[in-house]
């Protein structure tokens, strides 16, 4: 136990279509309150609030660190908001983390003075190291590890630590998160069972996708044990009532034999639960023993990450797949188990023609697929891609807040193609891949009421429109 007990304040500040408890901020509460912290949580997500709320909130006690959580198209906000922090309690210490400060965290540092200090990675162990630091001072900040922070003008930074330890914590603070007290609107849209409860079994992805910025987290992958995942769900089925669990690994069939461990805990634990994975797996890491074993665990419905109908592109972008390893993958998900299968699929990758993005939707069409996502791709920070199109003035779109799919403009367009065109080829995409009949009476059964009606026309709206 610390000798004095430090005030924390966990701010997730960005609302979006999508929303589902916050694991990042729960992992970091648990971290905090093991350390003998007091901790609040103020999720956007799960309490509707507005930045006006979270603004008041900030302000209205005195805490001793306020930690902001951001994504690349939310940083502007996180800056106003650490701004407002300091202009009403200047005395308020402010770390920013997340995938943006991952990616660019000197820029971010160096950029806003308002933020104190930078965290990259994760950080359940340094976080906790922070605040005893600044319980005792601000004593020697260059050993807290993977913390950026000012020296006079200069920007430093502590040791660059590998991955934190998945089981420690075990798991997220719950009670903080409670899953039921989200609206109905997760990730992969489409829920077989309510309430329902995102987890992860690992961390990082030791592939070398050029759109993904997963990696500028880390490219070295840590597992979960299985027990400690089978914890978790029990302690959700117990204490949260929960009867369906997301998988939200960045690749969960990565490691195979970790996955069937997994799949064999929930069976032999009893527990009837629902699974889908709707964060994307590859489809060359899947074969009919792990299907079946998927399948005979819960699991109903799986993404994959396709990403594209052209062999051109799909090589320029490293994803390692040919087209005919995708249809034979496909075909077997559809001869071995009853799995509904969602493909995802980027649209305006660079290098892409108007012709290449048409052969995707006819690939998307003529795939066993039940549904299909068409994104525009986004240059995001940490991904090769974000590297060399910045380097190269090609950003049309400067502004991170673009950075988003909801965001109604594009930060980059493909050479000789317009944003008008990009936008007509994404609802190109969508209308023929749902306006057939077989699709759409396939997704019938799977709208549960009007609310839920009503996300999927939020959703549509803020990609499309």
């Amino acid at each position: 136990m610390p000798l004095v007990s430090v005030h924390v304040l966990l701010v997730n500040h960005q609302a979006s279509v999508t929303r589902s408890p916050n694991l990042g901020l729960g992992y970091l509460a648990a971290a905090l309150e093991q350390a003998g912290h007091e901790v609040t949580v103020a999720d956007v997500a799960q309490r509707r609030w507005t930045p006006a709320r979270v603004r008041r909130m900030a302000v209205d006690r005195r805490w001793d660190l306020v930690g902001i959580q951001s994504y690349s198209c939310g940083i502007d906000d996180a800056r106003r908001l650490a701004r407002f922090i300091k202009e009403r309690r200047p005395e308020t210490r402010i770390v920013i983390g997340g995938r943006h400060v991952d990616a660019l965290p000197e820029e971010t540092l160096a950029g806003e003075r308002a933020f104190d200090y930078a965290l990259t990675g994760e950080c359940e162990g340094a976080l906790p190291e922070l605040v005893a630091r600044l319980d005792d001072g601000g004593a020697a900040l260059d050993e807290v590890p993977n913390l950026y922070y000012r020296q006079g003008a200069l920007v430093q930074r502590g040791p660059h630590t590998a991955r934190a330890d998945p089981n420690h914590p075990v798991m997220p603070a719950w009670h903080h998160i409670p899953p039921a007290s989200y609206p109905v609107a997760p990730l992969g849209t489409f829920v077989r069972a309510l309430p329902i409860a995102p987890i992860i079994t690992s961390r990082g992805c030791s592939y070398r996708c050029q759109f993904c910025a997963a990696p500028s987290a880390g490219r070295s992958l840590c597992l979960r044990s299985p027990e400690a995942v089978l914890e978790e769900i029990r302690y959700l089925v117990r204490h949260h009532s929960v009867r369906e669990i997301q998988i939200l690994d960045d690749n969960f069939t990565s490691r195979k034999a970790h996955a069937r461990a997994v799949c064999e805990g929930i069976l032999r634990s009893g527990l009837k639960l629902a699974l889908s994975l709707p964060n994307g797996v590859r489809l060359d890491r899947l074969d009919a023993e792990l299907l079946g074993l998927l399948e005979r665990a819960g699991c109903y419905s799986v993404t994959v990450g396709i990403e594209s109908g052209v062999p051109r592109v799909l090589s320029e972008m490293k994803r390692d797949v040919t087209l005919d390893t995708v249809r034979q993958q496909l075909d077997l998900i559809r001869q071995v188990t009853s799995i509904r299968v969602t493909g995802n699929f980027l649209i305006g990758l660079p290098g892409e023609t108007l012709d290449d993005i048409r052969q995707t939707i006819d690939f998307a069409c003529s795939a066993p697929l039940h549904r299909a996502q068409f994104a525009a791709f986004l240059p995001l920070p940490g991904s090769p891609l974000f590297d060399r199109l910045r380097s190269e003035g090609k950003l049309l779109d400067t502004d991170f807040s673009a950075l988003r799919y909801e965001a109604g403009r594009f930060a980059y367009v493909p050479d000789g193609m317009s944003a008008g065109q990009l936008k007509r080829a994404l609802w190109r995409a969508f209308l023929r891949f749902y306006g057939r009949p077989a699709v759409l009476a396939g997704l019938a059964p799977e709208v549960r009421g009007v609310g839920h009606l009503g996300h999927l026309m939020s959703r549509l709206r803020a990609r499309y429109w």
